[in-house]
This record gives C-alpha cells, sequence and structure tokens, in this order.
C-alpha cells in the first residue's frame, strides 16, 4: 500500500504542468502514488502525462471528456490505494519534502487529517505571499472550534486519511464552484482529530483566467449561482445522513451552511436576472428548510427570516447595511449622541475626543 495517493486533476494547463508533475514525482518520500486525470484537455496536457507517465511508473494516467474537477478527483479517489489521500491542482507545486513531513505525523499518531501551510503564488506579480493560515487554525485547541473559513481557503495543505473517505463514502458534488468545500467540510465533520505543520508549504497559484478568478458572464454567473447553492445541499445531505449529536450539528449547520449562504448571496446580487435572483432565494430556503432540527432557534436569525419574506430589497438592503459595518469598524469619525464629542473607530478602537466650542 503507497503511503500517500497523490490525485492530480488536469486540464488544459500545458504552461504548468511540467513544474508540477516534478514537484510530485521528486518528493523525498518516494512510497506515493500519483494518480492524474485528464478532464479533457485541448492542449497538450496529456502528451505531457503520457511523457512522464513513461519515465514513472507510479503515475497512472486516466483521460475522460470534460466533466470539471470535482468528478475528475473522485475518479481519482476510485483507484487510489494510499494510506492517506493529497491533491495538488495541476497548474500548483509544493515542497519537494512537503508529503514526506505530513507523512511523518503519522507515525506519531493516526491522525485524520494532516494539515501543512499555504503560500499564494501571484501569477502576474510573480510574487508569493505565505497566508500563515496555520497561525489562526493554531488557536483552535479542538477540532470542535476549528475556523472553517481558513480551512477551506487552505484545503489542499491536507493529507485525509483513505479509510474514512471509503467508510463515509465522501465524495465531491457533481459541480464546478465549491466542489472542493463540499468535500472538506464532509470530511471535517466525521475527524476526531488532526496535526498541523507549519513547515511543509503548499504553493497556489493566482491566474487571472483560472476558473476561481475570471470575470464571468451572465451565463456563467447564473450557473456558479446554482453551483454555490447545490454545493450547500450536498453537504447539508451528508450532515442530515451521518451527524447525530445535535450540539456538533448545529455547530457545522451554522459554521459552513448558514454562513456559507449567507456569504453566498453578497455574490448573488452581480446577477441582473431577477428570476434567477427569485430562483436563489426559493433554493435557498428550500436548503434552510432541510435542518434537521426544526423546533430549534438556531435558523431564527435576521438573515433567513429576510429570506423567507422573499423581498429583494429587504435582503439588498440588509447587506448593505452588513458591509457598511464592517466598513465603520475600520475607520469612521462620528459626532457623539450629545454632540460634544468626537468619535473616531480605528479598527475597532474607539477614540474620544472633545469638540471645540466654536463659539467661544
Amino acid at each position: 500500500m503507497p503511503k500517500v495517493s497523490v490525485i492530480i486533476p488536469v486540464y488544459n494547463v500545458e504552461k504548468y504542468l511540467r513544474e508540477c508533475l516534478d514537484s510530485v514525482i521528486n518528493q523525498t518520500l518516494k512510497d506515493i502514488e500519483i494518480i492524474c486525470i485528464d478532464d479533457g484537455s485541448t492542449d497538450n496536457s496529456l502528451n505531457i502525462l503520457e511523457e512522464y507517465a513513461k519515465k514513472d511508473k507510479r503515475i497512472k494516467v486516466i483521460k475522460q471528456k470534460n466533466l470539471g474537477a470535482g468528478v475528475a478527483r473522485n475518479r481519482g479517489l476510485e483507484v487510489a490505494k494510499g494510506e492517506y489521500i493529497g491533491f495538488v491542482d495541476s497548474d500548483d507545486y509544493v515542497d519537494l519534502d512537503f508529503f514526506k513531513k505530513l507523512y511523518n505525523k503519522s507515525k506519531i499518531n493516526k491522525y485524520d487529517f494532516i494539515k501543512g501551510d499555504l503560500k499564494q503564488l501571484y501569477q502576474k506579480k510573480q510574487k508569493i505571499k505565505f497566508t500563515n493560515t496555520n497561525l489562526k487554525i493554531a488557536k483552535a485547541s479542538k477540532i470542535t472550534k476549528i475556523p472553517y473559513k481558513n480551512l477551506a481557503s487552505s484545503w489542499l495543505s491536507i493529507i485525509y486519511r483513505k479509510d474514512l473517505i471509503d467508510k463515509y463514502n465522501i465524495k465531491f458534488a457533481n459541480i464546478r464552484w465549491l466542489e472542493d468545500v463540499t468535500f472538506l467540510y464532509k470530511f471535517v465533520s466525521i475527524a476526531n482529530n488532526f496535526v498541523l505543520v507549519n513547515d511543509a508549504y503548499y504553493t497556489y497559484r493566482l491566474r487571472e483566467n483560472s476558473t476561481s478568478h475570471k470575470i464571468l458572464s451572465e451565463k456563467e454567473l447564473i450557473a456558479q449561482i446554482n453551483s454555490k447553492l447545490n454545493s450547500r445541499l450536498d453537504t447539508l445531505d451528508f450532515f442530515n445522513k451521518n451527524i447525530n449529536n445535535k450540539d456538533k450539528y448545529d455547530r457545522l449547520f451554522f459554521s459552513t451552511i448558514y454562513k456559507g449562504l449567507e456569504h453566498s448571496w453578497e455574490s448573488f446580487f452581480c446577477c441582473n436576472n431577477v428570476n434567477i435572483v427569485k430562483h436563489a432565494i426559493d433554493k435557498s430556503i428550500d436548503i434552510l428548510s432541510k435542518y434537521k432540527y426544526p423546533d430549534s432557534k438556531l435558523i431564527r436569525y435576521r438573515f433567513y427570516d429576510i429570506l423567507l419574506s422573499k423581498d429583494i430589497d429587504k435582503l439588498k438592503k440588509y447587506f448593505y447595511t452588513k458591509n457598511l459595518k464592517f466598513v465603520e469598524y475600520i475607520f469612521s469619525i462620528k459626532n457623539s449622541s450629545d454632540a460634544k464629542h468626537k468619535i473616531i473607530t480605528l479598527f475597532g478602537l474607539k477614540i474620544k475626543i472633545k469638540r471645540r466650542n466654536e463659539h467661544a
């Protein structure tokens, strides 16, 4: 059994693919298998994969028509035989000792997932930024207190226990956006322990024309809206089936489903098609109505109440006010209620300054 199965979905990345593959085949952890799924590439990507596969027997190449990264990763999971699973996107790369440093932690304890850290490479400027997500996650002394937002942004820097993936039949959702988040949230919901490795880095390349960063047409935006909604529904269905502890379920529901929907809605108003916005409202209500404990007050928050009213103007006002409060938290200058002071707010710190008497 390989120690780690590395799954790489590939689609039209001939410019970056060799750098990605070189970083994986030259890992200091040699006992790995490398599963590359060509997702219907129309450039030279498949030829590059086959070239590398001839030189390295650890590489398996799977071909499929263009069905998306989620389906491609699921194909990889079906054939993977490793003790742990790692994922690398085909335009990214990893440190040469990345998988060794992560896997070595499993010798100390059979951790459910082991997380390195993430660097962002800004392709246009060729600048690297250290995200330090582990510093934020490290504050969580228990898995129940993990900040899911920080975890979701760096899910590729993790290796996952394969036996748990198989036991709970954890899959990527068959959608084009947020398919990775559905996998992560499902896995973490059933995990019991984890460990952080701060000096093992995954480098995530930010490209202007990548799927997650390009400017979308209205048709693509509508597809993205549906994809985001379906990702929440897919995750919630998994929670409903597998999470039976109410406190844990409530925490997961609020952190990933409720907050995730609320966050997604801030981008839904970019769509000028009123019928699509109405569809998003109906779908959001349907998702929240699948909450497992309907008698609980958990979902009785203002956002949910406004959704139920189906009033688009109220929704816009809610998010405008919400964003305005955030801006005011960063910096604002206001008069005090008695008009005798100026109150300056800077990053949440409030300073009261007595106003000059203009008539003195």
